[in-house]
């Protein structure tokens, strides 16, 4: 892939980022905006397809994730909420730091895969799957201490 290729992918994509996080606070000011989740939605699918085509698998993934969620909300099968605006932010900054580390080096060793897997929990089982996992994540940490937090903060799961 040329130098040429990457930094149109790059600016291109610098512009989707900014109107993701412009279509997002739209969003969150008034969660019956249909035009600021429709631009949402169309942002991250050219997000999405831009990075497959670029060979940017883990970018062009979360991107995805982000796409499949916000289509779940669009089709009115989930409501815009605290806990889902919170991780759909989450994903365009990891969007944002893993595009500066192509911008700066051609290629990315972020790894996306915890904030992925909470899109993708939000998509199939609903906010309050994210807030119960957290209320038991806190609840676990507080009875295991510190050190537990620091472990499970990796994305394994402790049983």
């Amino acid at each position: 892939m040329s130098e040429a290729h990457i930094r149109a992918f790059v600016r291109e994509s610098e512009e989707g980022i900014t109107e993701l996080n412009n279509s997002l606070l739209a969003l969150e000011s008034d969660p019956d905006d249909p035009e600021a989740m429709d631009a949402i939605f169309r942002t991250a699918h050219t997000l999405k397809g831009n990075a497959a085509a670029m060979g940017f698998g883990d970018f062009s993934g979360l991107a995805h994730a982000m796409e499949d969620l916000l289509d779940e909300v669009r089709g009115g099968d989930m409501a815009v909420s605290g806990a889902l605006m919170d991780r759909l932010f989450e994903a365009v900054d990891l969007l944002d730091a893993m595009l500066g580390e192509i911008d700066e080096s051609g290629d990315t060793i972020i790894d996306p895969t915890g904030v992925e897997d909470d899109l993708r929990v939000l998509a199939e089982e609903g906010a309050e799957a994210l807030e119960t996992d957290g209320a038991e994540a806190a609840s676990d940490g507080d009875d295991a201490g510190s050190d537990a937090d620091d472990e499970s903060s990796d994305g394994d799961a402790v049983a």
